[in-house]
């Protein structure tokens, strides 16, 4: 990361199999300035492409966007932007096992394994920060080169005024939801 960005990863990579909890982190939304949410869908783009060309330069399989995926990490990076906070865990307390599943069903499968990663950043976050820093972290680097995971949906949100953890600044949250299906 950029050493003049104030930069936040997740404290812990989460890869998760269906029925595992994590605890919920939140914070109170508060009334300050109007926080306007801006999608980066060229960022979102980017991100992917500089995961797989990591996957790529360790003979790995690229991973293949995903909607039902794209629609998950979307729903949390909005909802962490809007309310405030910094979470595998939805702004309820749903794990994100849970969260995922109503995006990228299990029903079906005989196999069902989803992963995520989170990133916010104060500063100009450009897919190369993202990624460095992704893959400097053992649990976020075992994520993105993980062989079994086949899918991906990215979602890079800019708050303008983000509440609670974010104290009223600026923010760019990421959300990248990994998975894999078999029948």
């Amino acid at each position: 990361m950029l050493p003049r960005a104030r930069a936040a990863l997740a404290t812990a990579a989460l890869i998760v199999i269906a029925g595992i909890s994590v605890s919920a982190v939140s914070a109170s939304p508060t009334a300050h300035s109007q926080n306007v949410l801006t999608p980066l869908t060229a960022l979102d783009a980017q991100i992917l492409e500089r995961i797989n060309a990591e996957r790529a330069q360790r003979g790995l399989a690229p991973l293949h966007l995903s909607r039902r995926l794209r629609a998950g990490a979307s729903f949390h990076s909005y909802e962490m932007a809007r309310a405030g906070f910094f979470s595998h865990a939805s702004l309820d307390g749903t794990p994100c096992p849970a969260r995922l599943a109503r995006f990228y069903r299990s029903a079906g499968f005989s196999h069902w394994k989803v992963a995520e990663t989170l990133l916010w950043d104060s500063g100009a976050l450009d897919a190369g920060s993202a990624v460095r820093g992704w893959m400097t972290s053992p649990e976020h680097r075992s994520i993105l080169l993980d062989p079994g995971l086949r899918d991906v949906g990215i979602s890079a949100v800019r708050a303008s005024a983000a509440s609670g953890t974010f104290q009223g600044a600026a923010a760019t949250l990421v959300t990248a939801d990994f998975g894999a299906r078999y029948r």
